[in-house]
């Protein structure tokens, strides 16, 4: 389910048999790194779009969590996104999930467990949609034995 009115409205109805949260973690930056930025956004974006589709109806794709990227300011950043999980698990959600890009978030990994999932960003920009397909397909296989470790615990 997305953040659209209509998958709301499905949620309220049957919120008992989505568990799952999932939250890209996208950065924002203008500075010379900003291509990557964006690419690794894109990225993350698109692949959590398919995460959905394939789960649907057992996880709730929130928008993402933005912020800017600056590695001296990420230990705040990361206690925001604390504040996002615990409203989220006070409510209904019993697993949250982030992906991100984003190497920098791997400093936190002791605290996030099985939640934080990285992944290095693919280039999709000159690619085929059937091969963009296939590399959504094979990143997919790689991220559901973590769901499914998430879900056992």
């Amino acid at each position: 389910m997305k953040w659209i009115t209509a998958d709301a409205d499905l949620y309220l109805q049957s919120k008992e048999y989505v568990d799952t949260v999932i939250i890209p973690l996208i950065p924002i930056s203008t500075g010379t790194q900003m291509k990557n930025i964006v690419l690794n956004g894109e990225f993350i974006s698109i692949l959590t779009n398919e995460l959905e589709r394939q789960f649907k109806g057992r996880v709730f794709l929130i928008p993402p969590f933005t912020y800017l990227k600056d590695d001296q300011q990420l230990e705040k950043e990361f206690s925001r996104l604390i504040e996002w999980k615990n409203s989220l698990t006070g409510q209904d959600f019993k697993h949250v999930v982030y992906i991100t890009s984003d190497a920098s978030w791997q400093q936190f990994e002791n605290e996030m467990g099985k939640a934080l999932i990285w992944l290095p960003a693919v280039p999709l920009e000159h690619v085929d949609s059937k091969v963009k397909q296939q590399i959504m397909t094979d990143q997919i296989q790689q991220i559901v034995p973590l769901l499914l470790s998430a879900w056992r615990n």
